[in-house]
């Protein structure tokens, strides 16, 4: 064991200076291609969130995403260096936090025009030590986003309000599907479930739009409303 350790700090060095080639190659990518990216980040909800809406603004136009969960910071890099290419409209990327710091880091792979924050709970306290901290953690993605761009976060969630509240951009929206907590831009209600999906209505900017979904659960039904927040405000 002493000499893994010993071998470990030897390479460490070169190590680094391997990932930031590889990294500043992602980033030259990035800025050729210039696709809008939107950042996701969350205690849950992260990878449903942005399958789904990567599956929506591919509708729109070209759109890179990563697979699985794949959230971290050489990561993203592996995936933009052998995946992104020129004519990406969209790029969707899932933050993972796993110290203070990482998701500041990751942003300046892939520095967000907009962000979605799903949910800033007591996971990962074995990580962070507090719900303070994880906000903390969370929060730097909210904070990287430009004054001019678009923050959509998870009404439901009192941490997620105090981002938005601490964090304002240009078009900042609330999502949920309880209304208790305090005003919702998008708001899903007349949910009902049954063996073949979710019937649902979406009450947004004075309108309604009814919709269904093959998905079932309310966290579910949260993370596709996130994604349709995101997508009408781009």
């Amino acid at each position: 064991p002493l000499f893994l350790v010993l071998a470990n700090q030897i390479l460490s060095k070169n190590e680094k200076e391997l990932q930031e080639n590889f990294a500043n190659q992602a980033r030259n990518i990035i800025k050729s291609v210039k696709p809008i990216i939107v950042g996701i980040t969350g205690s849950y909800g992260k990878t449903s969130t942005k399958v789904i809406l990567a599956d929506i603004l591919s509708s729109v136009g070209p759109t890179f995403s990563t697979p699985r969960s794949i959230n971290s910071y050489m990561g993203m890099t592996r995936e933009i260096r052998e995946r992104m290419r020129t004519g990406h409209r969209f790029a969707v990327v899932e933050m993972g936090a796993y110290y203070i710091g990482s998701i500041r880091r990751m942003c300046t792979l892939t520095p967000p025009d907009a962000a979605i924050i799903t949910a800033i709970g007591g996971m990962h306290l074995e990580r962070f030590g507090s719900p303070e901290n994880v906000f903390k953690a969370k929060s730097e993605l909210a904070q990287a986003v430009p004054a001019d761009g678009i923050l959509v976060v998870n009404g439901d969630s009192e941490y997620c309000r105090r981002v938005a509240q601490e964090n304002p951009k240009r078009i900042t929206r609330l999502y949920g599907l309880d209304r208790k907590s305090g005003h919702l831009d998008a708001y899903m209600c007349d949910i009902e479930a049954t063996a073949d999906g979710t019937s649902f209505t979406i009450e947004f900017e004075g309108k309604s739009y009814k919709g269904f979904t093959k998905l079932l659960g309310k966290p579910m039904l949260g993370n596709l409303l996130a994604s349709f927040t995101m997508a009408v405000s781009l």
